[in-house]
């Protein structure tokens, strides 16, 4: 039996806000900072969504 350590919390709150798009279609998704340490992932939250905030061009 192997021991698969948890997700980092970045990527589980990631998993979460692309959930949430699906499910609500939000206008406008706010986010907060550490964000810049996942680009591709931020890249694929503002197609979706308008980023509140920094950008993905100014981060």
């Amino acid at each position: 039996m192997s021991y698969t350590p948890p997700k980092p919390l970045g990527e589980s709150l990631f998993d979460l806000a692309f959930q949430f798009q699906d499910v609500h279609d939000p206008d406008i998704v706010l986010l907060c900072s550490g964000i810049e340490h996942h680009p591709q992932k931020l890249k694929k939250l503002e197609m979706k969504s308008e980023i509140a905030g920094n950008t993905p061009e100014k981060i």
